[in-house]
């Protein structure tokens, strides 16, 4: 039996959540909206005072079971390579708490059905509801070891979970090993998800005479930390600012076709380019903001370190990301610029990788991505919802960035859409709102006019998350020995107002389209504007 393990069960209201809570934690809302807010509040009040069911837990360590290495916490054997933003804030403690705490899984549930009712804005309410009371439920955990467990004179370090401040998610698993199995209620998957969603683990450390450090800029003199960014500059924003205040963005057409038109190579690495070449990389992104784009990609599709590897690249993840962001944001000034993060090509179903090896690969490209200075996330072109998932939970790690999360469909002989891995669009978005993703995408495809019903469905699914759509120019053919999309610059014209007409929110193109294409999308989206 392992010694030292204490358990909590806490009432809703030990939580202390309330109106006033509920009215912070939608800040980002206009003051317009509180009183919506505090309906659905109270709407929820009796259910989640019913289910919420705050459990939270710890095992406690002295000072003869842990000892510190440079950047690496030891316990019972096992090493922590915490990084060395938290190393540098446990490395004094004497005392160490390993704690995990949920509000279990009907909540959970709950979100889950409302998503597939198609109710989504109860969905997002009550899922940023759960998410603050799992985080209330670990601030009373933190009151009881400080009331009950503390030593004169010790203090509390803050709390420090994996997938944060440099600790890898993988982590989670050596964390779990310390606890009873299902601690709290709360196991994890072979990806180190937790389950519930709604949990949160990590370590608290005590000792003499201990300074605190909050988690905003006091934690480190990093001047490059992205959660200084998130919170002094607040860029990751301006995605959402841009998105409220213009109803409908355009974005940029392909790259891939552009670069071969610049002397790509078949065979060629085209996320070189950004350190071989990064002239050319410059002027496709400038051409399409002066056909009319309000946010640029990134010459980053491949990018992810596993694609890189194919061409023993993978040592320059990193910095290829990391310019290919700078080159966007460069050529797009003051407009918007979100980082492309495209498939591994691997698959998780035949063992090829494993989750936690896509998570590291997708983190590692996100690094520089977010480094040089995206203002949103891409994940664009998926087909497997489990790969995505990898993807998404690796852009959690860089907390609030907006992401865009856009799947590819192929439409059967009995005229329904699936992905390549046999996913419905339906499925596909229960799946990413369930995973907090901010807009769902449709990318490459048969074309504009072959994506037109599966981006109706998909509307119909959900009247209120952000839709992107960029489909290719069309399917390609070789005439003359030069490859031809058919959908030009004025056939897509219709197909446009007809998107705009659904209700789409980011407009773009995807393989085949120019920077022809987005002058013909941005003079549509300014007529379709102008006549609201």
């Amino acid at each position: 039996m392992i010694k030292d393990i204490h358990q909590y069960h806490f009432s809703f209201d030990e939580l202390n959540f309330n109106e006033e809570k509920l009215i912070q934690l939608f800040s980002d809302f206009s003051s317009a909206n509180n009183s919506l807010l505090i309906d659905s509040l109270q709407n929820f009040l009796p259910f989640i005072k019913a289910n919420c069911n705050p459990v939270a837990g710890f095992r406690f360590f002295d000072e003869k079971s842990i000892s510190f290495q440079k950047n690496i916490l030891l316990i019972e054997n096992l090493h922590f390579e915490l990084g060395t933003i938290i190393y540098r804030n446990l490395k004094e403690v004497s005392e160490l708490f390993v704690f995990v705490c949920t509000i279990g899984k009907i909540v959970e549930d709950n979100i889950h059905k409302l998503f597939s009712d198609c109710d989504s804005l109860n969905a997002f309410i009550l899922d940023r509801i759960a998410s603050e009371l799992v985080e209330c439920t670990a601030d009373l955990l933190e009151k009881k070891i400080q009331s009950d467990f503390l030593k004169s004179g010790y203090n509390l370090t803050n709390r420090y979970s994996p997938g944060y401040c440099g600790w890898s998610v993988s982590e989670q698993q050596k964390l779990f090993s310390l606890l009873p199995d299902k601690f709290c209620g709360v196991q994890l998957t072979e990806s180190s998800l937790m389950i519930p969603l709604k949990s949160i683990s990590g370590f608290y450390g005590a000792g003499y005479n201990l300074v605190r450090k909050n988690y905003s800029c006091e934690i480190c003199d990093d001047e490059f930390c992205y959660k200084r960014k998130l919170r002094e500059d607040r860029t990751m924003k301006k995605f959402f600012r841009e998105l409220n205040d213009k109803k409908i963005l355009v974005s940029d057409g392909a790259w891939g076709t552009e670069l071969f038109k610049s002397g790509l190579r078949a065979g060629e690495c085209p996320e070189l380019w950004n350190e071989t070449r990064p002239d050319e990389v410059f002027s496709i992104a400038k051409n399409y903001i002066k056909s009319g784009s309000d946010i640029l990609s990134t010459n980053s599709f491949g990018g992810s370190l596993i694609k890189l590897s194919h061409y023993n690249l993978e040592n320059k993840t990193y910095s290829l990301n990391k310019t290919a962001a700078e080159i966007s944001r460069k050529a797009a000034g003051n407009k918007l610029v979100m980082g492309s993060v495209g498939p591994t090509g691997k698959f998780l179903i035949s063992g090829d990788v494993s989750a936690d090896e896509m998570i590291d690969s997708f983190t590692e490209q996100l690094k520089g991505l977010i480094d040089g200075g995206v203002d949103a996330i891409l994940l664009e072109t998926f087909y497997d919802i489990d790969e995505a998932e990898c993807a998404v939970k690796a852009v959690r790690n860089f907390d609030d960035i907006p992401l865009i999360c856009s799947f590819t469909y192929d439409r059967n002989s009995s005229g329904e859409y699936r992905t390549m891995m046999g996913a419905t669009p339906k499925e596909v978005l229960q799946a990413m709102i369930t995973l907090g993703v901010d807009v769902i995408g449709v990318n490459c495809g048969g074309g504009y006019n072959n994506t037109l019903d599966l981006v109706k469905e998909l509307r119909e699914f959900s009247h209120n998350i952000p839709i992107l759509i960029q489909p290719n120019a069309g399917l390609p053919e070789t005439i003359q020995g030069e490859i031809k999309y058919s959908e030009t610059p004025d056939v897509i014209s219709n197909f446009v107002k007809s998107y705009l007409n659904i209700g789409i929110n980011i407009i773009g193109g995807c393989c085949g389209t120019t920077p022809e294409h987005i002058k013909v999308i941005r003079k549509a989206v300014d007529e379709f504007l102008s006549a609201q």
